[in-house]
């Protein structure tokens, strides 16, 4: 930490500290000068206006300081106005809602219930809140810009401080002061403040309020929705706290009430720094995070935590030596002196969840904390209201620790996930790659040891697609799936004629793999089986396991990993012994041909093996892109082509066939029928007219994450250099918060879609390696493909693949130039990717083959 931000830190802990002091002097001098059915009554309208100001712009302060601090300096203002336009949009709906609410206090019964609250007192209080949540806006854009002294002043001092000198003027001018003087002291406080901050900057977006013409000014929807989010996220953070406030003085009463509510605010002169750093640092956090510099983010991270956990114990051991005189000086008995201890250790554990949080709510992942917090916060309330129900006050208290630590530690771990160490990230993923290659070779050395094959059958081959993954958590569920499954085959037909298809990916729910074996079985025509493969649980299986694992063990032998990792394959072994196998060797026996969706799944490279023992002709379908791997981009995927067994492959085009012929699988076993699909309906001149100004970036999964990260900087190049919006498409496993950060200004989205849906949005898309790639060409949708170093040959094609912007940029100049020369191109390749020419025909014939 430099010393200039460290500087800008103490800078905002003296003026937090200073704002923290007023707040707690003015709460102790309530409890002084009011009588205990006053002071009740305002700390309940106090709290509530506090609530009030953070519900009524709901999350949207996080928004503004990220969107402001990772704006270029140009695009600020307009953006900063928009967010104050749309924030006090979102105020004004929600007083008037909670106006119209506060009308049930006008029933007697109702004002009693709440301690003789009446509209009026009630109605200044919700007013108050929504200046101060639209006043907090407008501040939030200061400490976004990084003038953090100017937002914690009028955040953290402005009112507090007029508030208190309005009681100290009451105190002079009156001996018996009430809550509704004090409420209208609290009122024109807010006033004042929002005087100052809001109408000189943003007079013209307000004058826009009540207009027609207000949409000028709107904020983007995406930011309205994260403050949704984020809204709730603070809901839950504070509901703990919050929730006290209805249920201490239930159980315990307004004395105790009132006792509790000083130790509370005792206890958060712990959250100090904490929130010093936190104001300083939230707008770096989101800078930091839209940059991609990761490893200084957890630098700052790591730094906070150390600071606050230091100042931490420092403030509890000065309270600890004051509490007498700050307990008498407030009025309040000196039993609640150990309330104050437990509240504010439970306070240290508070202040490192909303760092936590700050971050993770900064780097975009408002969804994680809004599952984590929503879940620990309804628990934690419950809990309150069990305790102070059977047990005292001090005891309650202990709800307020073991909730904060609970949340600290998930947060904790989510944090170190998204911002660690960026040069760890990176040496990770070296080590991902050279661990892909040994353990592929680890693989192919298993399979090909003698000792994995028995009775004829390699079962080196059958496992092999679950040795990739290994880990604790592969494991565990490999080892279940051992011994607490077993196989049984649903069939459909007759073997009269002795064909028979084998399907075993139902379970994945992929219609396209179920389309491939619908064309299958509608090439074999009538009278063959169709046997699906179901596992079902079944504890009897564990004994069958048992029976098997001692041979099984012997054959596990040659694994190159340790005990544990033997064992979990030899239990793999044993239960396809003993469950699997036998059950498809009755239903192949006599069989001729046998019919499989994919070698690279287990059960049907088992089913393959033993119908070719049984003297069968075999064949399995292609589902994607095939493409030979090599160092740069190797992983599981190889086994598509290292664990080849059956005699024929139902292949897509000439693409495969050459990519197969690199592992030394001859051509003559690749039959040519063109990609077995729904086609939806094609021709793409309707979809670009309807896209003009926008193209796509195609995401591979997370295991291509450095590829991922390389298209979205040449997108966001080549949509400055050309003037246009890109619009990014997800993998189906992939987040959008794992990607937002390195998206720019230009960036429209980042949305999964099915790719019927996304060509109909973009003019033309950037890939990488991908059966989709296929798909567009097939779609005449114009493609390009970025050459990072890590593209398999089966992509690095002539017009398809580019090294560089300006590659991109050229090529898209000269296909612009002449359109019909870059369509004849795309026909071209996607005839060698995808032959499906005659595909019904040529399927039937492949599929007559004995």
């Amino acid at each position: 930490m430099s010393i200039g931000r460290l500087i800008s830190v103490l800078r905002t802990l003296l003026l937090r500290g200073l704002g923290s002091g007023v707040s707690v002097l003015f709460t102790v001098l309530v409890s002084r000068y009011l009588v205990t059915s006053e002071a009740a009554l305002f700390f309940i309208l106090f709290n509530a206006s506090v609530i009030g100001a953070v519900c009524f712009r709901w999350g949207i302060d996080e928004v503004v300081i990220r969107r402001v601090a990772a704006a270029k300096v140009e695009d600020r203002e307009s953006i900063a106005g928009a967010l104050v336009f749309g924030a006090h949009r979102r105020v004004l709906f929600w007083v008037g809602a909670a106006l119209l609410l506060g009308l049930a206090l006008l029933l007697p019964w109702v004002g009693h219930h709440f301690g003789d609250m009446n509209y009026l007192d009630f109605s200044l209080m919700v007013i108050a809140s929504g200046l101060i949540a639209c006043a907090a806006v407008a501040a939030r854009v200061l400490q976004g810009e990084g003038r953090t002294d100017a937002a914690t002043f009028y955040l953290n001092i402005c009112v507090p401080i007029l508030a208190l000198v309005g009681l100290l003027c009451l105190t002079f001018i009156s001996e018996r002061i009430s809550a509704r003087q004090l409420l209208w002291c609290y009122l024109l406080a807010a006033v004042a403040m929002y005087a100052v901050v809001v109408p000189v900057r943003y007079g013209r977006e307000l004058s826009l309020l009540f207009s027609s013409n207000w949409k000028g000014v709107s904020a983007e929807a995406a930011d309205l929705v994260a403050a949704n989010r984020l809204g709730m996220v603070v809901l839950a953070q504070q509901a703990l706290g919050w929730s006290a406030v209805a249920i201490i003085p239930i159980f315990y009463g307004d004395s105790a009430y009132a006792g509790f509510v000083v130790s509370q605010k005792l206890a958060t002169l712990v959250s100090l720094l904490m929130l010093a750093i936190n104001f300083t640092f939230s707008s770096r956090f989101a800078a930091l995070h839209a940059k991609g510099e990761l490893q200084e983010l957890w630098r700052l991270v790591r730094l906070s935590v150390g600071a606050i956990l230091i100042a931490s114990a420092a403030i509890l051991a000065a309270t600890w030596l004051f509490m007498a005189s700050i307990l008498e000086y407030a009025r309040v008995p000196r039993n609640f002196g150990s309330i104050v201890i437990i509240m504010m250790i439970g306070q240290i554990a508070f202040s490192m969840a909303a760092l936590f949080a700050v971050v993770l709510s900064m780097c975009q992942r408002e969804k994680f904390l809004l599952r984590v917090q929503g879940l620990t916060a309804s628990i934690s309330v419950v809990a309150l209201a069990i305790a102070c129900n059977f047990v005292s006050i001090n005891s309650a208290a202990w709800v307020f620790v073991g909730s904060y630590c609970i949340l600290a530690l998930l947060l904790y771990f989510e944090v170190a996930r998204v911002a660690g160490d960026e040069n760890e990230k990176q040496q990770r993923s070296l080590v991902n790659r050279a661990n892909n290659q040994t353990r592929f070779a680890e693989v192919q050395k298993f399979k090909n040891d003698p000792s994995c094959t028995i009775d004829g059958i390699n079962y080196g081959k059958v496992v092999a697609p679950y040795l990739y993954d290994l880990s604790f958590k592969a494991v565990l569920k490999r080892v279940t799936f051992a011994t607490l499954f077993s196989m049984r085959l649903q069939l459909d037909g007759t073997k009269g004629d002795g064909r028979i298809m084998v399907y075993s990916c139902r379970s994945k729910r992929r219609s396209d793999y179920d389309y491939i074996v619908d064309q299958n079985r509608a090439g074999m025509g009538p009278g063959h089986l169709f046997a699906e493969v179901i596992e079902t649980f079944n504890p009897m299986q564990c004994f069958r396991t048992a029976m098997a694992f001692s041979s099984s063990f012997r054959m596990a032998a040659a694994w190159s990993g340790g005990l544990l990792e033997k064992i979990t394959v030899a239990l793999l072994i044993a239960k396809f012994r003993s469950s699997s196998s036998p059950v498809l060797k009755e239903a192949i026996r006599d069989a001729r041909q046998l019919v499989t969706f994919c070698d690279a799944q287990p059960t049907e490279n088992l089913a393959s093996q033993l119908a070719r023992m049984a003297g069968a002709v075999t064949l399995t379908n292609q589902h994607g892109q095939y493409r030979y791997l090599d160092d740069h981009n190797l992983s599981e995927d190889a086994e598509v082509y290292a664990n080849f067994v059956s005699d024929y492959l139902l292949c897509w085009g000439e693409a495969t066939v050459a990519e197969f012929a690199k592992a030394g699988i001859s051509a003559g076993r690749m039959i040519i029928v063109g990609w077995l699909r729904s086609w939806p309906l094609q021709g793409s001149a309707k979809n670009m007219a309807a896209a003009q100004g926008t193209f796509g970036v195609m995401l591979n999964g997370e295991n291509a994450r450095e590829s991922n990260t390389a298209m979205l900087a040449i997108a966001e190049g080549l949509a400055e250099q050309m003037g246009m919006r890109y619009l990014v498409r997800l993998h189906p496993w992939s987040e959008a918060s794992s990607y937002s950060a390195l998206c720019g200004p230009r960036c429209s989205g980042l949305e999964k879609l099915p790719l019927s849906f996304y060509q109909g949005r973009v003019e033309f898309s950037i890939g990488h390696m991908s059966g989709a790639v296929v798909e567009l060409l097939c779609s005449d949708q114009p493609i390009y493909l970025l050459d990072d170093g890590k593209l398999a040959g089966a992509f690095r094609i002539s017009g398809l693949a580019k090294k560089s912007l300006m590659d991109f940029r050229l090529a898209l100049e000269a296909d612009k130039a002449d359109p019909e020369a870059a369509r004849l191109r795309r026909a071209r390749l996607a005839a060698w990717y995808n032959d499906d020419s005659n595909q019904e025909e040529r399927l039937r014939m492949a599929l007559s083959v004995e």
